[in-house]
């Protein structure tokens, strides 16, 4: 009788599931980390064929945190394929060494805790991790992939799929855990820089919905015809050819299957065949179908996920869930940092250079009040804020943010006079931007403080506070408590 109960259960669970396509809103949510469509990766197989989806999810993170964890997928292309947590920590130990840069900072968690994934997104981070498909849009089956989470609310889970570039799979809370901690999953993997300055975006990019119409494809392909693993829009076709079939893309030959089965890529360019993953359905054994797609390149290999220790390891080496959280608070001390004030300066890389190692030699405690990063003028962060000039320049931002997650810019300085008078500035705005209701902790009082206006409004306020204690004893001594409470929060 029981298991007869939890089967239906089962089922009714699966056809209460709801997964929706769509853009970066929908039924007045917005996904909470937005990487640009144009910096969206397709996902391909590495030498041996085997997907890389997991080193395109991570260099979506790396690209967001603006860090050189943005160029691993390119550079595992010419490597075997598949991923786990172990050749994860090898490949980045070897792609440093490579490419003659410091370790990236990144961590890893393998014990599926959904807290983990909240606190990743609420620090403003762009988390990788596992997901099996199951969903009737994208996978009719079982998939082991990995995918970005861009949304994780009480209520609502939406995923950036790289088999699926330029758009979004909307789906419940309920149905979203169970498909990322199967096939050996609740794997997550998070670079730990922060994402861009909460500027206000010029949003010129519209999401591509299930069917748009030709004209509009041909657009958002970029051009006519698209050709390659990132083109936004695929359309393919099979045609027979010699000793088999040959499979073209928007009408450029791209693959060849043989009469035995083996498929290989094919470069246009170079006229070259290579081993690879066919990227559509293979002809004469699976309908070609929209959206269903489960032949397309995934990565995973569940069974060499290592599920030892606290479940967190960070650039390789395991940690408590305690540091682990910590970490996520960068120089803030504080899980989400998109709550600091932030200094971003835009400029040639030779200002960049120079500002950067000014910030690190810098000990005045000003610092720990803002959240530093740098750009240069042609990066995704800069260009979408339709920001024209070339720099140096220097944008001061509020800790205060919109509803859309924008902060007011208080200042832009175009000119650098080294670190004494850019920290000195620093220490002026945000005095300026302080609200005097904004009661800093007692303990940020007794260090920085009080502003001018907080004092006399303390003053005022326990004046007031006397005065009722004298006259309405017990409303006085409520008001005392409520105004001491409020300093020390």
């Amino acid at each position: 009788m029981f298991r007869a109960f939890f089967v239906l259960m089962l089922f009714a669970s699966a056809v209460n599931a709801e997964f929706r396509v769509g853009g970066p809103e929908m039924n007045g949510k917005k996904i909470r980390v937005d990487l640009p469509m144009s910096q969206h990766i397709r996902n391909v197989g590495g030498s041996d064929g085997k997907g890389l989806c997991v080193f395109a999810s991570i260099s979506h993170g790396g690209d967001w945190s603006n860090n050189e964890l943005r160029d691993l997928f390119e550079w595992m292309r010419t490597k075997p394929g598949g991923g786990w947590p172990s050749k994860v920590d090898a490949m980045i130990s070897q792609f440093s060494k490579e490419k003659r840069i410091g370790l990236p900072n990144y961590i890893q968690h393998t014990a599926g805790e959904a807290s983990f994934l909240e606190a990743a997104l609420q620090a403003g981070r762009y988390p990788a991790v596992t997901y099996s498909g199951r969903d009737n849009v994208y996978y009719s089956k079982q998939v082991a992939h990995m995918v970005n989470l861009v949304l994780f609310d009480k209520d609502t889970a939406v995923i950036h799929d790289n088999n699926y570039p330029g758009k979004y799979l909307w789906m419940s809370r309920e149905d979203f855990l169970p498909r990322w901690r199967e096939m050996g999953g609740g794997w997550a993997i998070v670079p730990l820089d922060p994402g861009p300055p909460p500027l206000n975006v010029q949003r010129k990019e519209v999401p591509l919905t299930d069917s748009p119409p030709e004209e509009e494809k041909a657009f958002y392909a970029g051009q006519t015809p698209c050709v390659g693993p990132n083109c936004l829009v695929q359309k393919y076709e099979w045609k027979t050819a010699s000793h088999g079939k040959a499979l073209y893309q928007n009408g450029v030959q791209v693959g060849w299957l043989s009469d035995s089965g083996e498929y290989k890529i094919y470069d246009p360019k170079t006229k070259s065949f290579m081993p690879g993953v066919c990227p559509t359905s293979l002809p004469g054994t699976l309908k070609e179908t929209s959206g269903i797609g489960d032949t397309l390149p995934t990565g995973v290999e569940p069974e060499k996920i290592e599920h030892k220790g606290t479940g967190y390891r960070i650039n390789g080496t395991d940690v408590t869930r305690q540091k682990a959280f910590e970490s996520l608070a960068g120089s803030s001390g504080v899980i989400d940092d998109t709550g600091n004030y932030r200094v971003t300066a835009i400029g040639p890389r030779e200002f960049l250079e120079r500002i950067q190692k000014d910030w690190r030699a810098a000990s005045d405690k000003e610092k720990t009040h803002w959240l530093f990063q740098t750009y240069t003028p042609s990066h995704w962060a800069v260009e979408r804020t339709g920001y024209k000039g070339s720099g140096p320049a220097i944008i001061l931002q509020s800790a205060d943010t919109d509803r859309d997650g924008v902060s007011p810019v208080i200042e832009t300085l175009e000119t650098y006079e080294g670190p004494e008078r850019l920290l000195e500035r620093l220490r002026v705005c945000r005095q300026k931007d302080k609200s005097i209701w904004d009661f800093p902790s007692i303990w940020s009082l007794l260090w920085n403080g009080p502003t001018t206006e907080q004092v006399f409004l303390i003053i005022g306020i326990g004046f007031l506070a006397i005065l009722l204690f004298v006259f309405c004893p017990i409303l006085g001594t409520v008001l005392i408590l409520r105004a001491i409470r409020k300093v020390s929060e």
